[in-house]
């Protein structure tokens, strides 16, 4: 049987090479096309996830911005100038109170609603009667905090929001002290999110009105959002809609009510934004295929042309010319077709003067062999048809090739690298227009980085390679550590401002709360007392927290230093469990400790390790059951000591033990009324990897977990150690019971000086040592005001923040050490920079102690007692 071939023409070789190239670039333009519509719907939803956080967290803001309003109106409400009747001294109690409280005003308003103090107008002035919101009417008929929304002020003639807490005398709520709050606080706590430009936020009071927006806000502020939105937010506490704003534009929304106020944050990414990207790389990708596609199919029309039909027809009739005056040498002819045939015929005529012109070449490259072989760099030589003609041992070993075989072949078929190849046009334009070329390459195979210098000369190039991977990685490495020791400090100094910024209003939070507790003078009622306790329960949580994020910040930075010793693992325990004993009996749960009698000595970190034990035993006791039960276990086992920590809580899955060391993750507890931060865990990870060991954990679900770790034994006569022991027992024990209550001290007479340029610190720390009568204490604001004072006057103890507005309380404090009349005077540092590096410094510069803010009631005063008492 006999095969028909189609009668059709055979393609020609640009032809086949153009369906090549399209065959081959089709599948990768329709694989990128795939994976940008893929990257599009993840980011899309990475996008939405981004906004409901965003939403979560002005909301939280707001609900803490809110809750700082209402207790400032908590402390009011108990003036004794109110609750006396004293309403000119209240009135300008409230008026001296406004610059710190960023609000517009006060209202004092009667039962019936009326006004009887406003801030805005002078005191005695006729006050407006109508225009309250009546919904402020409801603090009196529910005795609780009221937040309206939005309305106008009948004062102002401005939109405005209020609230409200009752202010009760014997029982009875005789007025209530509301504040008004300008929108713009709520915009400004808007723009502290740092949203992207192009979002568009609003806040919506409880019946959907717009209270505040980051776009255009006068324009759209007091009318009511998008009924979509209202209608989803009223429906569920947080979610993600389409839908458009009210200036028309299509966005998607994500939203989160506040469980407290009812208020609701959402924000609107335009779906623009979402598909401009999109539309972005779409149009790139076909630019990039279209202009791909061309570019190969002009780059095998011109290898067809250039390598295959020109060369051949140009080498035929050079080999005619040539073979005029020569004789061929018989040989077998290579192929069959004319062309070649022509070829081969006219490279045997040429082959005489071929080996001639080699003879000369060789001759020159043993000339210079002797030479190239011994320098340090790599060189070769081509000549004009791109063959070796000469290549030293150093580019050999650079290049992988073998010795003398590499002579004569093709210098790109014979160095296949891709970035060799890459410099092809750079060879080329040096043999053209015969300047010289230097270029760098990296061979990834070798992960050996050259320096290229390419030199025309009549035989072809020389070309000469370096070696330039060392003093290269030196030089990024160099730059690489520059980059990480910036981005370290920068961090560092970032964190301690964050920290200094938070414990600055957290100390008037703490101090205030703490005072109230303290102050016999004005009997709180029942729930008064268990509010100020809640606000000092509240701050102390995030003091926790600032302290617990810093802590992660120098574990990973490497900057926590540990201060090694030989340490009691039993009375580190035994401090622990006596600390932690009143909080597992308030939760109904038995805390016990299991160690042997003999001393168990470890070589580490007493404060870590206590922090640690603390961490650990105290979600054993939150997370626990009642009439559930938490040990605390140390046992030998061999060159270390085992700590185990067991309750009986509710336990942990496979799920949540694969996230447990995640920050800030509190694996689905962070909507329940147990407090905590999510970092705990980590920072104590980290504390015991620190000390050289390891913490493990076992759970299960309902039936409680285990952690545990082991630290290094050390090896020591027990014997020896008895004593110590017990004094290492009884210290940390004591030194906690003897800040508990210090109420009393005996010394005389003393003098003191803070100075403080925040007027809220100076209350708290006049509040704090009015609990010290026999204290004459004096304030000054700046660092020249200091120095009039301590001319006149000659202080007991002096108390000093470091931040002051005329300078540096530090340089102020290196000043009063040089005087002969001050160089013997205490000094404390009171600061919120909590960085060890900043109390080292303190110490070094000639403070006594320093004590950091926010201040705790009992510790400052034991502080001060101590050193008013070593006067005498």
């Amino acid at each position: 049987m006999v095969w028909l071939k189609p009668n059709r023409p055979p393609l020609t070789i640009r032809a086949s090479l153009a369906l090549l190239v399209t065959a081959c670039v089709l599948p990768g333009a329709l694989s990128s096309a795939y994976f940008m519509a893929e990257n599009y719907r993840l980011e899309r939803a990475h996008l939405s996830q981004n906004a409901i956080a965003s939403a979560r967290a002005l909301a939280s803001a707001m609900d803490k911005d809110l809750a700082s309003i209402e207790s400032g109106l908590r402390v009011l409400s108990v003036s004794p100038p109110l609750l006396n009747g004293d309403l000119t001294t209240f009135y300008k109690f409230t008026k001296d109170a406004l610059p710190y409280q960023n609000i517009s005003n006060y209202v004092l308003l009667d039962p019936k609603g009326r006004q009887v103090l406003n801030t805005l107008r002078d005191l005695g002035e006729a006050l407006p009667q109508t225009g309250n919101p009546p919904v402020l009417q409801r603090i009196f008929d529910t005795r609780q905090t009221v937040l309206t929304d939005l309305f106008t002020g009948p004062v102002t003639g401005k939109p405005i929001l209020a609230m409200g807490v009752p202010v009760f005398k014997d029982g009875q709520a005789i007025y209530s002290i509301n504040v008004g709050i300008f929108p713009e606080r709520l915009s400004a706590l808007m723009m502290r999110q740092r949203l992207p430009s192009n979002w568009v936020c609003a806040i919506l009071d409880s019946e959907g009105k717009i209270v505040a927006r980051s776009h255009e806000m006068n324009r759209y502020i007091g009318q009511s959002a998008t009924p979509e939105l209202v209608a989803e937010a009223r429906r569920s506490p947080e979610g993600i809609l389409e839908t458009r704003t009210l200036d028309g534009i299509p966005v998607t929304t994500a939203f989160s009510r506040s469980s407290s106020s009812q208020w609701t944050v959402a924000v609107g990414i335009p779906n623009e934004a979402l598909t401009a990207e999109l539309h972005r790389s779409l149009a790139i990708l076909t630019a990039g295929c279209v202009a791909l596609l061309g570019l190969a199919v002009g780059i095998a029309w011109r290898f067809a042309n250039g390598n295959v039909i020109a060369p051949a027809q140009q080498l035929r009739d050079r080999m005619r010319m040539v073979s005029l005056g020569a004789l061929p040498n018989p040989h077998a002819p290579i192929a069959s077709n004319l062309e070649f045939l022509a070829l081969d015929k006219g490279l045997d005529d040429m082959a005489l003067r071929l080996q001639e012109r080699e003879h000369d070449r060789e001759t020159m490259i043993r000339r210079l062999s002797s030479t190239l072989e011994s320098i340090s760099d790599g060189f070769y030589l081509l000549d004009h048809e791109w063959r070796f003609a000469y290549i030293n041992r150093k580019a050999q070993e650079m290049f992988s090739l073998p010795g003398d075989s590499t002579i004569g072949k093709d210098h790109w078929l014979t160095i296949p690298s891709p970035e060799i190849i890459a410099l092809r046009s750079d060879y080329e334009r040096c043999a053209s227009d015969g300047q010289p070329r230097t270029r760098n390459a990296t061979l990834s195979r070798k992960g050996m980085e050259l320096e290229i210098r390419i030199y025309p000369s009549e035989q072809g190039l020389s070309v000469y390679c370096r070696d330039i991977t060392e003093s290269r990685l030196y030089e990024q490495a160099q730059q690489a550590q520059r980059a990480a020791e910036a981005a370290n400090k920068a961090k560092s100094e970032f964190l301690s401002r964050i920290s200094h910024e938070l414990r600055t209003p957290l100390n008037a939070v703490i101090g205030f709360a703490q005072i109230l507790q303290r102050d016999t003078l004005s009997t709180l009622s029942e729930r008064q007392a268990r509010m100020i306790q809640q606000i000092e329960q509240a701050g102390q949580h995030l003091l926790s927290m600032i302290t617990d994020v810093l802590d992660v910040s120098r574990a990973e930075s490497g900057t926590m230093a540990l201060s090694l010793d030989v340490v009691d693992a039993h009375a580190v325990a035994q401090n622990c469990v006596d600390m932690l004993r009143d909080q597992a009996q308030k939760a109904g749960v038995r805390l016990t400790l299991n160690t042997p009698s003999a001393p168990l000595m470890v070589r580490t970190d007493r404060t870590r390790l206590k922090q640690v034990l603390l961490n650990l035993l105290s979600n054993a006791i939150k997370y626990n059951r009642t009439n559930g039960s938490v040990e605390l276990t140390l046992e030998p086992e061999g060159a270390t000591v085992r700590f185990e920590v067991k309750d009986t809580g509710i336990g942990l899955s496979e799920h949540q033990l694969q996230h447990l060391f995640e920050p800030f993750n509190r694996l689905g507890r962070e909507f329940s009324s147990t407090p905590g931060t999510g970092i705990g865990l980590l920072i104590s990870k980290k504390l015991v990897t620190m000390m050289g060991g390891h913490l493990s954990v076992a759970s299960t679900p309902d039936q409680g977990s285990k952690f545990s770790f082991a630290l290094a034994r050390h090896a020591a006569d027990h014997n020896a150690l008895t004593a110590p022991v017990t004094a290492l027992r009884d210290a940390p024990h004591a030194a906690y019971e003897s800040q508990r209550e210090p109420d009393k001290a005996s010394y005389g007479a003393r003098t003191v000086l803070y100075v403080e340029d925040i007027a809220t610190n100076c209350e708290i720390m006049g509040g704090i040592l009015a609990f010290r009568p026999q204290i004459d204490l004096s304030f000054a604001t700046t660092i020249e005001e200091a120095k009039g004072l301590l001319k006149s006057h000659q202080y007991d103890l002096i108390l000093l923040d470091m931040q002051l507005p005329d300078g540096n309380g530090l340089e102020f404090l290196t000043s009063l050490r040089k005087q002969p009349e001050t160089a013997q005077t205490p000094v404390v540092i009171v600061s919120a920079d909590a960085t060890e590096e900043a109390t080292i410094k303190a110490r070094h510069t000639g403070a006594q102690d320093y004590l950091r803010k926010p201040l705790d009631v009992h510790r400052t005063l034991a502080l001060i007692d101590k050193h008013l008492h070593s006067t005498e």
